[in-house]
């Protein structure tokens, strides 16, 4: 891993430091890694699914990659205890937990549910 990347990775910019690991042509699982890390900060963090769904395009995610990523989402006991938990479901008055937001956005985004899916 170049010094670039890994200075991007430690302060956890996972989208630069993906980019600068595919444009300095660091390939395997340590630039899936990367991306799955990039993927990651933007649903749980960011809570931005509109640039979740540019990023597994762009990434070229299967759908089997992607499910098997919200499993790993879904399965941690702490997803909905950061006090971020509910908030306004753009502009609906909704408020919703993250995991029915990521939940939701897999389901619109693959056309079934994550839970109809074997080894979720």
């Amino acid at each position: 891993m170049t010094d670039d990347v890994e200075y991007e990775k430690n302060r956890r910019n996972y989208v630069l430091a993906a980019r600068l690991a595919k444009e300095s042509e660091l390939g395997g699982e340590a630039l899936k890694e990367l991306r799955r890390a990039a993927v990651r900060q933007f649903i749980v963090e960011y809570r931005n699914f509109e640039g979740t769904t540019l990023l597994v395009g762009e990434y070229e995610f299967t759908s089997d990659e992607t499910r098997r990523l919200i499993a790993d989402i879904l399965s941690d006991p702490n997803i909905d205890k950061d006090g971020r938990a509910a908030f306004d479901d753009k502009g609906t008055m909704v408020f919703k937990t993250l995991k029915q937001q990521v939940t939701e956005w897999y389901r619109r985004h693959y056309q079934q549910p994550i839970e109809s899916r074997s080894n979720v």
